[in-house]
């Protein structure tokens, strides 16, 4: 989880990059990036609030990224338009089972690592870093 991903957690319209009113920068100290300047009207995050931030940012972004996967994972063998043909009743009934059979395991499988970041006993990054998850293996 970077500096600027804390940021865009804490205020979701920060805009970073030069001109901006946010500047990061980063001394090559072997610190990673830090604030430069701040020149948002909202008031500068301190350390301590960054910090508190840094583990329930991480879990919201694990938790997305995780949401994108399964959403790639279903498209790669049930393209959208194809999924809306078959809510139309227009598609033949025979391929529905094994393609509605891997859309509800992928979700399954996103929604039981979501709710393992979720539990109060996740209170690292580590440990929602660490938090597996179980996707099913296509077998269409």
């Amino acid at each position: 989880m970077t500096l600027s991903q804390v940021l865009l957690y804490i205020y979701p319209d920060l805009v970073f990059g030069p001109g901006a009113p946010v500047q990061l920068v980063d001394d090559n100290d072997g610190q990673g990036l830090h604030i430069a300047s701040w020149n948002d009207p909202r008031p500068q995050p301190t350390p301590a609030e960054i910090a508190a931030a840094m583990l329930p940012a991480t879990k919201a972004q694990r938790i997305e990224a995780d949401r994108q996967e399964c959403q790639r994972r279903i498209y790669q063998y049930w393209p959208l338009q194809e999924q809306i043909t078959a809510l139309a009743g227009n598609y033949e009934p025979g391929g529905l089972g094994s393609l509605t059979a891997w859309q509800a395991a992928n979700i399954a499988a996103s929604n039981v690592a979501r709710d393992t970041i979720n539990l109060p006993a996740t209170d690292t990054v580590a440990k929602v870093e660490a938090v597996p998850v179980a996707w099913p293996v296509w077998n269409g």
